[in-house]
Parts: C-alpha cells; structure tokens; sequence
C-alpha cells in the first residue's frame, strides 16, 4: 500500500524580497522567505521547516539550502530541500535538484540532475 503525503501548506512568511530590490551576498533565515526580487549568493533555511517561495520575477544565482523550496521563478545553482520541493509552471532551475518529494507543474524546466533523496539518507546527511 502507499503512502499517501498530506498537501504542503507553506508557513507564513516573516521575511519578503520585493520586486526590484537586489541583494548580493549569502541569505538565512528562519519561517518563511518570500522572493520576487533577486539574490547574488547562497540561501540557507535555519530549521526543519523553512519554506522559501520564489515568485515568477524572483531569481537565485546561488546556492540553496532549505527544508522545502516553491519555485516559479529562476534559480541559476543547486538547490537542496530536506523536504519538498514544487516546480511551478514558470520554473527554470539551471544546476542539481535534492529532494525527498517533489510536485513538478507542466512547462516547469530543470537543466540539470534530479536526485531523490531518501528520508532516512536525509536524517544521515543532517547528522554527519
């Protein structure tokens, strides 16, 4: 029998990256994170349960680390998600995909590898 998951529902967002607003440099935060600007440097989510969004004008040069990620924007580096990561219809994710579950929309582009993470492989590389 499978296991059936319960639909994501994204905590709320104590952080917001507006439309315009460029920022160079690494990124980390706690909660949530909501993109519509861009980042030059790496995203890191401190905690099991952050959730980045990036909206359709959001992008990323750089790295991310996060428990689970939204996507409807561009992302130009290699994401890492201890939990889940959604590809909306906009998506375009240039470099590595980790991921323990993942919902991908139609139109939704990865150029790159996808690699499906166990939990248990997760929890390993979380204590190493």
């Amino acid at each position: 029998m499978r296991k059936r998951h319960k639909r994501f529902k994204p905590s709320a967002f104590t952080t917001v990256i507006g439309n315009g607003t460029l920022v160079k440099g690494d990124i980390a935060f706690s909660e949530g994170l909501h993109l519509d600007g861009e980042v030059h440097g790496n995203v890191l989510g401190q905690g099991k349960n952050t959730t980045l969004t990036i909206s359709d004008t959001g992008c990323i040069k750089g790295d991310i680390k996060v428990a689970n990620i939204i996507v409807n924007g561009r992302v130009e580096g290699n994401i890492h998600a201890a939990q889940l990561v959604e590809l909306a219809e906009n998506a375009v994710v240039m470099g590595k995909v980790e991921y323990v579950l993942l919902e991908m929309d139609m139109g939704a582009r990865v150029e790159g590898e996808m690699i499906r993470l166990t939990e248990n492989r997760e929890e390993k590389a979380g204590n190493s």
